[in-house]
């Protein structure tokens, strides 16, 4: 099961047509969701000011409107329309808890123009339960069976569940998997000490971990193509760098209790915020 949030801006039209085309490909519902409360009224034609019997009939009206609009008549149809009496992201969030699969466009109505990122989809980025798929509204995929998709590993739990995630979605994508390893010099000593670092060596050691992980991918897994990259530099920028062009980066989310929001350096943060294309989060396993 998929759940979208469609709140009526390009960013939620782009996460519908995504999702949509997501559920065909796994023959699973799809459950378009509207959060809102009495300052986020949304009307067909659009209400001068504010309307004291405003209920969920007329944010289901909305919102149905809002899918004809998008997917048309038929495709709508197939749709089961959910309105939340909350928060927009609160609402997401707690959805998430049930479902196979969280979609959100990258800017809602109360983003900024300039803005990669909205707060609704901040918030998923950090406390969705399920897997989420942040949509960039300029973004196209390319056709099935032309498509690329990368992920970040580094032998954590949370980047194994990406890679499993990654190779369901290349696979039903028939696309390219591309598996980045980035790596880079710790910080060991100062310079004064004349450390004596064999860079080479490091290299040596990313680059056997990334081709023996891609090696397992192949032998388990019938893909057009799996690509093992190590990469030198910050894994958020080697990931970013990486997944120019694919339709899609997936990311692991480590678990950081009730805290997480706090970490916003870390590396799946700064792919969601700062990479051109779609987004895949996938939180640590439990």
């Amino acid at each position: 099961m998929i759940v979208v949030g469609v709140d009526g801006s390009e960013g939620g039209a782009a996460a519908l047509r995504w999702a949509a085309r997501e559920a065909e490909r796994r023959s699973t519902e799809l459950i378009a969701l509207r959060g809102w409360s009495f300052l986020d009224q949304t009307a067909h034609p659009i209400s001068s000011g504010f309307d004291a019997p405003y209920t969920v009939d007329d944010v289901e009206a909305a919102l149905e409107a809002d899918i004809v609009a998008v997917l048309g008549e038929d495709a709508a149809r197939r749709v089961e329309l959910r309105a939340v009496a909350d928060h927009p992201a609160a609402a997401l969030v707690h959805a998430s808890e049930t479902v196979d699969l969280l979609v959100v466009g990258a800017r809602g109505l109360g983003g900024f123009k300039g803005l990669l990122l909205g707060s609704v989809s901040q918030r998923c980025a950090h406390e969705a339960v399920c897997p989420l798929v942040v949509v960039r509204p300029d973004h196209v995929d390319a056709p099935d069976g032309e498509g690329r998709v990368v992920v970040g590993v580094d032998g954590s739990d949370p980047s194994r569940a990406a890679l499993e995630w990654a190779v369901g979605a290349a696979t039903a994508r028939d696309a390219v998997l591309d598996i980045v390893h980035a790596w880079n010099v710790p910080v060991m000593a100062p310079p004064t000490m004349n450390t004596v670092i064999d860079l080479d060596q490091f290299e040596e050691s990313a680059r056997q971990f990334v081709e023996r992980t891609g090696a397992e991918v192949r032998a388990a897994h019938p893909l057009r193509a799996v690509n093992a990259i190590a990469a030198q530099g910050g894994a958020s920028w080697s990931l970013i760098d990486a997944a120019v062009g694919a339709d899609l980066v997936v990311v692991g989310r480590r678990g950081l209790g009730a805290l997480r929001r706090m970490f916003l350096g870390s590396v799946s943060t700064q792919v969601v915020v700062h990479a051109a294309t779609n987004v895949a989060v996938i939180p640590a396993p439990h």
